[in-house]
């Protein structure tokens, strides 16, 4: 897996507290861009479709802001969790969130491949 570093071509849109360590009493902000992913154990990094070398993996998170809401959804190893149901892909995820069929790499900013790549 590569490491995805935060960029700033999005401005922060929204944030939150969480700590790094769970027994330590500091708390680290994060800001959150519209666009990101939270490998296992780090913290959140803004991600953009030219990231073409991004894997995800079980224990990943995507995170989302759409129109004002905040779109968690966990990576499995069967598919991916939102709103305490398993989808088998994340284009699933993104019809029943926007209403309308949109690629679920592209709403969540991930890279996508064209037919024949």
């Amino acid at each position: 897996m590569t490491d995805v570093e935060p960029t700033a071509e999005a401005p922060a849109q929204e944030s939150f507290v969480e700590p790094q360590n769970p027994e330590a009493a500091e708390v680290v902000e994060i800001k959150l861009t519209s666009y990101n992913l939270k490998k296992t154990g780090q913290a959140p990094v803004s991600i953009t479709p030219e990231s073409k070398d991004l894997k995800l993996g079980p224990g990943d998170q995507l995170i989302r802001i759409y129109k004002g809401t905040l779109i968690e959804v966990d990576v499995l190893d069967s598919g991916y969790k939102w709103n305490g149901e398993v989808y088998p892909t994340l284009t699933h995820i993104s019809w029943k969130i926007t209403g309308y069929q949109i690629g679920g790499n592209n709403f969540f900013g991930l890279p996508t491949k064209r037919r024949g790549e």
